[in-house]
Parts: structure tokens; sequence; C-alpha cells
């Protein structure tokens, strides 16, 4: 089963970034000047930087594994595979910042930092996808722990 990235996360980054300028336009009372500055400093340079991280853009999942693919860079991609037996993963609600959302990690049983962790809408896994995964990895047997 292949889960992709929902491709209107680019879109709500886009508008919420946007809202964000206008409102610190407006409240801000900026100077026409200083709005192209702030323009780039909250638009621009935030995505130039997205392009460069390392970015999730699907999930697949197998019979004896997951197969995890990434973006790295604009055009390269990444994929690494782990093994089930090697894993846990969680999805429960946790504190990100002020907000309080439903977040799915996958973890290497022997470290305590999380491979990768998605939900919400800047990385474009949403609520759906993820509870369909989480079903698929239910039918293989696999525990998804929900605290």
């Amino acid at each position: 089963m292949l889960i992709k990235r929902n491709k209107k996360y680019l879109l709500y980054r886009f508008f919420a970034l946007h809202f964000f300028i206008i409102i610190l336009g407006l409240l801000g009372k900026l100077q026409y000047e200083n709005v192209f500055i702030m323009w780039i400093l909250t638009v621009v340079l935030p995505n130039l930087i997205f392009l460069v991280l390392k970015n999730l853009s699907s999930i697949n999942i197998h019979e004896d594994f997951i197969q995890l693919n990434f973006h790295v860079y604009i055009f390269k991609q990444q994929i690494e595979v782990y093994k089930y037996d090697d894993l846990i993963f969680t999805y429960k609600n946790e504190f990100e910042g002020k907000a309080r959302d439903f977040k799915f990690r996958i973890y290497k049983k022997e470290c305590e930092k999380s491979i990768i962790s998605i939900g919400g809408l800047v990385d474009g896994f949403y609520d759906d996808e993820i509870k369909k995964m989480i079903i698929e990895l239910n039918k293989k047997g696999i525990e998804v722990k929900t605290e």
C-alpha cells in the first residue's frame, strides 16, 4: 500500500505565509519599502529552506518492511527501508509548540528519537491517510501504540 503526501499542503503553506505577511503589514503598519524585505524573510526564505531539507514524500507498506521515500534537495530521492521487527509505531495526541495535535511517529526500538513524525497541515499527511496506514499496519499484525 502506497500512501503519498497530499499536494494541497503546498497551497496551504503558501496561503498561510502570505496571510502572515498581510497581517504583519496591516497591524505592524509597515512601510512600503519594508514589505518586500518582510516578504523575502517570511515567504521566500522558508520555502527555499524546505526545498533543501529532507522531506518525506510517500510511505510504502509491504508485507515484511516499510519503505520511506524522501526528497532530498529538489530532484534527488532517497529511499529508506526498515523491517517491522525493528520499529515501534505510535499515534497519540501531543503538544507541538502551543498546539495539541495527533502525531504518527516511527521509532527504532533502541532509539528515543523518531525516524519520522507526521500529522498536521505543514507536512501534507492528513488524518485520513494516517488512519489508512494504521489500519493497514493492524492488518499485518503490527501494533500501533496509542496513549
